[in-house]
């Protein structure tokens, strides 16, 4: 056989002399790298390893034994797979190989490999393809291959004179033509050798793969093969320190050090023909080949831990980011396209905000929970990254050094975003004027990355109006270089549609990319105006229309408090509207599962409406009625410090509320009563986390609540691109199932609080503000519910307020519903509770974020400052 070289050592004239260059005997405990001879040539193998057959190429894996040793053969891993860094396989002969003699000189070793050369000349052409098939399956399926800027998911190299790839001889390229040579003897006992042989291959090939973790990749692998290459280019380290993220840091630039990549291993290649006609099967692999697995190798060059914490940190980020911000491709569809040297730097920038939900029992060393050491990691790995991940990275980032203390980091981040959407022509791009036309000529990927693009760019819209809305009034804007509300961007697809890669691989409809329609603004602020009128409109509405829609009433709101032209009359109006987009969120917040009795399915997107819903409510009406407040919501002329949500815990006193209280006008009290209501809903909201429902008002169990919609598989278990519409039952425990990580909490709290938007922690901190000043109220004025009066509608109350001793009396009209609630919970004791309750949120919040600890523990000074205000009334 070609693949083996001869034995010899020398040239004929000086094997066997006694001369200095004889070859020194070689002992069976040396290893081969060490064994040189005095004529300075390595002593070569009896047999060759499966790559080094395939290679062409001589091999020293085997030891040689000396003549008087009777042991078995025993191999090495040769030069060459060290070089690659891939398992030496050496599979034992079914022809016999080489009889090795006991007391044989080095001459009659080559006449016998001589005779074994000759014997390989004859062998069948198709057995040395059969070989090559085989090696190249064995090496690829647990190693790195011989490209050095390969990415994970790229195939192997292609078919060179030197390289058999066996991703060529599957589905994807024609069948190998049989040889034409005849074979030599029986083919029916050739075929039966050469079936043994791959049988003995293909058992070896699993037990290296299920000792090193290795998988078999799926079916739909190579269409996540492309290979988008790596910019070099590295960027130091530097002190610890406010994280300045990569717009802020100048990059200085040396060569990288450069590995060769795990490649996937693909499944054993379809077998081929014989010269006869005849077919043979390959045994089949062990089934747990069928997860996906990143070699630690390739991880740890890219200063990522092993396989196991990686997708612990990625479970920890779907469960608990990723619900409010789903803007990064779904967890699976992660996992299939990961490319580490290209992602480096997007992983890290995930792991910054999920290191934060890990503790010690998850993951040990204390570096890897440190959410600075993600942010320093991915500067260090910036440049891989090509222009659209990089945004993506960007407004991760942005999310992140927010809520952890480093607010002004987060706008800078944010300006440098807009820059480069700009710049790299990325905002332009996503503005598709005739979607039939693309979708006819676009492939299924490119649909998914317009679709992760305009949700990125919408992401980062958001978090402006959110970093705004935390300085507070008069809710001046922080930057004049943010990206402005992109009106002329098409919506996204909804949330739930996005969970399930917009449903695009559930078929194979050419056509389906063409029945996706994508709105503009103007058309979803239209359908709002008819659905004021028309309740059916309802259903026209996505989770992700109805969040843009309540964020941009936010912005609005915003920008009339800052120029100083809110009056009363436009509150009202902005309440109607407000109305519509929350009976419309209401209508689809939760169900109970159909499936599991005692679970309740929480939309987390159509949550964060509500929540925006409701800060803008406070924000409007809060202004109206300021006066009565003893605790004003945030105002940032208050404090030297914009960034501090309860800041104005101090500004008034009692006599000035007891003044306003006298001077109280009608218009006020009913701002009152909205900002009052927009408290509760905010508790209300907490309280649904909890299984707090009416649906469970008569049940004496507790129902489970879990948060979505995203996949609760565990990301080392993840084996399709698809995903099951009912994810929730993924979420529950079960015996003998793997569950995705999460946080312990020793049911302190609810772990779905934990998947509420971070940025919930601002509007429960204002509701605390109108909470309190409640509380003070309640010793000031008093309720009751009037009797029904011929002269108001069917469904109306009138409330009436009693100022003092009766010094003052003033009422407002209603619904009943908004009627029944402020006379039940206008009292000191049910308010204590929700102050207590959202109290208990937002430490469980700040268990995790720096930001949210600090407002926490001004809640605790508001909450003991009131408490002795009221012990002096």
């Amino acid at each position: 056989m070609s693949g083996l070289p001869p034995i010899a050592q020398g040239p004929p004239h000086q094997r066997g002399s006694n001369t200095s260059q004889t070859a020194t005997p070689l002992n069976n405990n040396t290893r081969s790298s060490t064994n040189i001879t005095n004529n300075h040539k390595r002593p070569v193998a009896r047999h060759a390893c499966l790559a080094c057959r395939e290679k062409k190429v001589k091999c020293d894996g085997e030891v040689i034994s000396t003549p008087n040793d009777k042991s078995e053969l025993r191999h090495q891993r040769c030069t060459n797979c060290k070089l690659l860094g891939i398992e030496c396989v050496f599979v034992k002969s079914q022809r016999g190989g080489r009889r090795k003699k006991e007391n044989s000189s080095d001459q009659n070793s080559d006449a016998a490999n001589n005779n074994n050369v000759s014997t390989a000349a004859s062998t069948p052409t198709t057995t040395t393809r059969l070989n090559k098939v085989t090696s190249a399956n064995t090496s690829a399926s647990s190693s790195q291959f011989a490209h050095p800027i390969r990415n994970s998911f790229d195939p192997p190299p292609s078919i060179t004179s030197t390289a058999t790839s066996p991703f060529y001889h599957g589905v994807h390229s024609p069948t190998m033509a049989p040889s034409e040579k005849g074979s030599s003897g029986s083919n029916n006992s050739l075929q039966e050798k050469v079936q043994q042989l791959q049988r003995e291959a293909a058992n070896l090939q699993s037990q290296l793969l299920d000792r090193s973790g290795s998988v078999i990749s799926s079916n739909n692998s190579d269409y996540f093969s492309d290979d988008h290459g790596s910019r070099r280019g590295d960027s130091r380290y530097f002190d610890r320190g406010p994280p300045q993220g990569p717009w802020g840091r100048h990059h200085h630039r040396h060569p990288r050090h450069h590995g060769h990549h795990h490649p996937r291993s693909y499944g054993p290649p379809p077998p081929p023909p014989w010269a006869d006609g005849s077919e043979f099967s390959l045994p089949k692999l062990s089934g747990a080949l069928s997860y996906i697995v990143l070699s630690n190798e390739e991880l740890e060059m890219f200063d990522l831990p092993n396989w196991d914490t990686t997708c612990t940190l990625i479970d920890l980020y779907y469960r608990y980011i990723h619900p409010s911000r789903p803007f990064l491709p779904p967890k699976h569809r992660l996992i299939y396209q990961l490319q580490v040297r290209q992602d480096a730097s997007l992983i890290h920038a995930m792991f910054s905000s999920s290191c934060r939900f890990a503790s010690s029992i998850m993951i040990p060393t204390p570096n890897l929970r440190d959410p600075q050491h993600w942010y320093f990691l991915a500067e260090k790995y910036w440049d891989y990254m090509d222009a659209e991940t990089a945004l993506q990275a960007h407004v991760l980032l942005m999310g992140a050094l927010g809520p952890g203390g480093y607010i002004q980091q987060s706008i800078d981040g944010s300006e440098r975003t807009y820059q480069v959407m700009k710049t790299s022509y990325i905002l332009e791009a996503q503005k598709i004027v005739d979607w039939q036309e693309f979708a006819s000529i676009a492939t299924k990927k490119q649909v998914l990355r317009h679709e992760d693009m305009l949700r990125t760019i919408w992401g980062a819209w958001k978090l402006n109006v959110f970093v705004r809305l935390n300085r507070g009034i008069p809710y001046n804007k922080t930057s004049d270089k943010l990206l402005p509300f992109p009106s002329d961007l098409p919506m996204p697809q909804s949330d739930t549609s996005y969970n399930v890669n917009l449903g695009i691989f559930d078929t194979t409809d050419n056509h389906c990319l063409e029945r996706l329609k994508y709105k503009s603004w103007d058309e979803v602020d239209r359908q709002l105006n008819n659905a004021a009128v028309i309740s059916t409109e309802y259903k026209s509405f996505s989770d992700s229309d109805l969040i843009i829609a309540a964020i941009k009433n936010m912005e609005d709101i915003m920008d009339i408090i800052s120029s100083g032209f809110l009056t009363s009359n436009v509150v009202e109006q902005f309440n109607a509207k407000m109305k519509v987009i929350e009976d419309i969120a209401n209508s689809s917040l939760y169900h109970i599962s159909h499936i599991k009795k005692k679970t309740v399915v929480l939309n987390i997107s159509n949550l964060f409406t509500l929540l925006m819903l409701t800060v803008a409510k406070l924000a409007s009406n809060a202004t109206q009625c300021s006066p009565i407040l003893f605790i004003k919501p945030h105002e940032t002329q208050a404090n030297t410090n914009p960034d501090n949500v309860l800041n104005s815990l101090y500004e008034s006193r009692l006599e000035d509320i007891q003044a306003a209280c006298l001077n109280l006008t009608p218009t006020q009290l009913s701002h009152y009563v909205n900002t009052f209501m927009a408290a509760l809903e905010a508790v209300r909201l907490v309280e649904i986390g909890m299984g707090k429902i009416p649906e469970a008002a008569s049940s004496n169990t507790p129902l489970t609540v879990v948060g979505g919609p995203l996949n609760f598989t565990p990301a080392s278990e993840i084996t399709s691109m698809k995903t099951t519409e009912t994810w929730w039952t993924d979420a529950l425990p079960e015996n003998g199932k793997n569950m995705s990580a999460q946080v312990q909490t020793y049911n302190e709290f609810p772990d779905v609080w934990l998947q509420y938007p971070i940025f919930s922690v601002v509007v429960i901190a204002n509701t605390l503000t109108v909470l309190a000043s409640s509380i003070v109220l309640t010793k000031q004025l008093f309720v009751r519910e009037l009797a029904q009066t011929p002269d108001l509608p069917h469904n109306s109350r009138r409330v009436e307020f009693v100022v003092g001793e009766n010094q003052r009396t003033l009422s407002v009209v209603v619904d009943k519903e908004t009627s029944d609630a402020f006379v039940k919970n206008f009292n000191g004791i049910d308010l204590h509770e929700k102050i207590d309750l959202c109290s208990k949120y937002v430490k469980a919040h700040g268990r995790f974020w720096p930001y949210v600890e600090s407002t926490s523990y001004q809640i605790e000074a508001m909450i003991n400052y009131i408490d002795d205000i009221i012990s002096r009334l």
